[in-house]
């Protein structure tokens, strides 16, 4: 995880969806419309699997995936997980405090393997954001 105290999620042009004392899931502000168009209860779902992460508790596989592979420039990609559904992110410290910064969304997910594309989007995302651009 990188670390710089004057970055905040804005810097990031991100929104919290979750927040604890210690930790964050933020996602970005142009994918907010596809993750606000879910169902209530899939939203229910991911935030109750987003405060688990917050919380460091453990997850199986079907709630969370811990490597869905690195980005060009090393960063490990990983992805909350619900009824189809794929949230894909990467672990920074902003503001202080641990935080997973949603980079893409993959809403309409078919089979158990990330699809190519959507996975490869969200790879340059992490590399575009971990660069600060």
């Amino acid at each position: 995880m990188s670390s710089d105290d004057d970055e905040t999620l804005d810097h990031f042009q991100c929104d919290p969806l979750i927040e604890t004392a210690g930790a964050q899931v933020a996602i970005l502000r142009r994918l907010l419309p596809t993750y606000r168009g879910f169902k209530e209860q899939t939203r229910a779902r991911f935030a109750a699997v987003m405060k688990r992460w917050c919380d460091g508790v453990s997850m199986p596989i079907e709630m969370f995936n811990w490597n869905e592979g690195r980005s060009a420039d090393g960063i490990m990609i990983r992805a909350f997980k619900g009824f189809k559904i794929r949230l894909y992110g990467f672990e920074r410290t902003v503001s202080a405090k641990r935080t997973f910064l949603i980079v893409e969304i993959d809403p309409a997910k078919k089979q158990d393997k990330a699809d190519p594309k959507v996975l490869s989007r969200a790879k340059k995302r992490a590399d575009e954001i971990g660069k600060g651009k």
